[in-house]
Formats: C-alpha cells, sequence, structure tokens
C-alpha cells in the first residue's frame, strides 16, 4: 500500500511538473509576442547596448538584437555576464582555434524570428506539447546555451530566468520605442536598467557604455587548515617548473539520457623542463574548479612543491594565483607552454 501511495504521489508530481513547464512556455510565448509588438529590429541594431544591472549579481547582463544571425530571421540574444558578452565583442578576433573555443565557453540565449520550416524540430514538438500556434506568420524559436554545452531546449529553472530577463528587456523597449527615452547608441551610450533602492523601484538610465569591472574569482581553496598542510609540502628536487592549462574537446557528449550534452574539458599539468606529462584529466565543466583542485594537490603530494607553476590563460592566472601565493609557489604568466600544449594538441583540445 505504501509504496503504490509513493508511486501515485511520483506520478502526480510529474503531472504537476508537465503543467507548470507548460505554462511557463506559455507566459514566455505571449512576452515574447508583447517584445516582436514594438518592433525592436525596425528601431535597433546589433552593437546597441541594453544592460541590466540584476540585484546581487555585479557582473551585469546583455541584450543584443541582431538581423539575419540565421538566414531570414530576426533575433534577440542574452548573454548573462561580461565575459558572455565580451566573446560577442570580439567575435571575429582570433585564430579560427580561439573563435571555436569562445563560441564553447560562451553563454547565451537566443531568442529567434523566423519561418516555421526553420524551427528545429524538438522546438516544433515543445510547441505543440503546450498548445500554441503561430499561424501563417513568423515563428519564435529559443537556443539556449549553458557554459560549455551544447545548445538546448531550457529546462523550468533556465525558463523562470528568460521570463525575468525578457521582461526587463521589455520595460527597457517600452522605454524608448513609447515613452521616446533618447539614447545616443551611435556616440558610445547605452541603456541601463538597475534597482534603484532608495526609491525601491527599477529605472532605465542612459549612460556611458562601460563595461563593469572584472570581478575578483573565488579563491581555489579557502581551508586554512588544508592551505598550511599543502604550503609544509617539501620543495620538489624532481620537479621544479610546472606548467598548467586546459582545452575543450570538439564534439559533445552526454552522460545519461536527458541530461545536457556537454563539451569535455582536458587539463594538463606538464613539466616545462623534461616535457613529461604529470597528469592529464577529463571532466565535465561544472567539475573543472575542483578537478584541478584536486589534481594540483596530488602533484604537491608526490613531487612535493615546485619552485614555479607557468600558466599563459588570464583566467588561469586568477584561478591560481591566490592559492600559489598561500602555498609559497611563484607563478608566471607567459606566452607559450611548449609541453601542455602538445599534450592539448595531442588529444585535440581547442
Amino acid at each position: 500500500m505504501a509504496n503504490k501511495k509513493k508511486k501515485s504521489k511520483k506520478v502526480n508530481d510529474r503531472k504537476l511538473q508537465m503543467e507548470e513547464n507548460k505554462r511557463l512556455w506559455r507566459e514566455l510565448f505571449e512576452l515574447v509576442g508583447q517584445i516582436f509588438a514594438l518592433h525592436p529590429w525596425e528601431h535597433f541594431q546589433s552593437g546597441n547596448v541594453f544592460a541590466l544591472a540584476p540585484q546581487g549579481n555585479e557582473d551585469g547582463v546583455f541584450f543584443d538584437v541582431e538581423h539575419d544571425r540565421l538566414p531570414n530571421t530576426r533575433s534577440l540574444t542574452i548573454y548573462p555576464s561580461r565575459k558572455d558578452y565580451m566573446y560577442f565583442l570580439n567575435a571575429a578576433q582570433g585564430t579560427s582555434r580561439e573563435q571555436a573555443r569562445q563560441q564553447i565557453e560562451q553563454a547565451r540565449c537566443t531568442l529567434f524570428l523566423g519561418a516555421r520550416e526553420q524551427l528545429p524540430e524538438q522546438m516544433l514538438s515543445c510547441i505543440k506539447k503546450v498548445g500554441v500556434t503561430f499561424g501563417a506568420g513568423l515563428w519564435p524559436w529559443i537556443e539556449y546555451k549553458p557554459h560549455g554545452c551544447a545548445p538546448v531546449l531550457p529546462d523550468e529553472t533556465a525558463l523562470r530566468w528568460i521570463l525575468d530577463m525578457l521582461g526587463h528587456f521589455r520595460m527597457q523597449l517600452h522605454a524608448i520605442v513609447e515613452n521616446k527615452q533618447r539614447v545616443d547608441f551611435a556616440h558610445g551610450e547605452m541603456l541601463l536598467r538597475a534597482y534603484n533602492p532608495s526609491h525601491k523601484v527599477w529605472m532605465n538610465m542612459t549612460a556611458p557604455f562601460v563595461l563593469p569591472p572584472v570581478q575578483p574569482p573565488m579563491p581555489l581553496c579557502t581551508d586554512a587548515n588544508q592551505l598550511a598542510v599543502l604550503a609544509s609540502c617539501p620543495r620538489s628536487e624532481q620537479v621544479e617548473r610546472i606548467e598548467f592549462d586546459y582545452g575543450w574537446l570538439s564534439e559533445p557528449v552526454c552522460d545519461a539520457a536527458g541530461e545536457v550534452p556537454y563539451y569535455p574539458i582536458v587539463l594538463v599539468f606538464t613539466d616545462r623542463i623534461s616535457h613529461q606529462t604529470l597528469a592529464r584529466v577529463r571532466c565535465h565543466p561544472d567539475a573543472f574548479r575542483a578537478q584541478v583542485f584536486s589534481v594540483w594537490c596530488d602533484l604537491l603530494e608526490q613531487y612535493g612543491r615546485p619552485e614555479t607553476l607557468y600558466v599563459s590563460r588570464d583566467e588561469n592566472m586568477e584561478l591560481f594565483l591566490d592559492f600559489a601565493n598561500q602555498t609559497r609557489i611563484a607563478i608566471k604568466q607567459v606566452k607559450r607552454l611548449p609541453a601542455a600544449e602538445k599534450v592539448l594538441r595531442d588529444a585535440q583540445a581547442l
């Protein structure tokens, strides 16, 4: 009897979740219709900056409207962070390998408007389940891409976030299109939407386009006792100089049915002098920091503390700087990491 009740509850919970998911999609399509009614593509072009300063998020969120991101479409893209928007601004720079890497690392959510024939099969199936139709006109679809993952349909958590972000963007559009707020995009101004705690209201403000300051990275380790243990490791007599880098495999994988396909990360530590591979690990993007910390600790315990850790990327310098200082290891940023780069090339990692 108890098992029957438990099974019945699971079925009921699943039905409720499905209904809530449908409700969110219907609400999203309604909001999309309100945004389309303001004809943003007739008023703005790609590069006109719409910025949002969400409460508790100092990194910022950015919006961009584009013509023909895909043939004969209109699109609106949400970039959830400063770094993701920087990838967009610098999309044409760097080698093809660097551009491919940035495409993998970038998080974004793009709302498309185009002919029904252009919709991905999965999106058509979703629209059918939700029970809406857009007739002979243009049809909307969404491409949601988390950091390090392939584009997917948004889940319930992502849908709520998208609804929140698009609600703010609609108010920005309304401020310009309906309320005639002036923004000189051509001369470097942006429309910034931010919360005024004194008046307890969201405000749309014209401001010079300035990216928010880079936020300091989370320390790789905050455990004082563990840091003390690692700092007490003897100096290595075998490995004095270590290189660290990581790359992305170019094909997404899926560990289980229903999970978001992701691009595996390959992280490597090498001996800068002998070119010996000290560690090579493949991991999920969400496990990256934990894997880096775990492998680095293992190396310190196995070989002792090296004299210098070499990195080439800004993000790797930021990742290790505090940790290296705490464990009394010099860290140096250089242009080339010959040993680590060879391991990544052999692994065909971007």
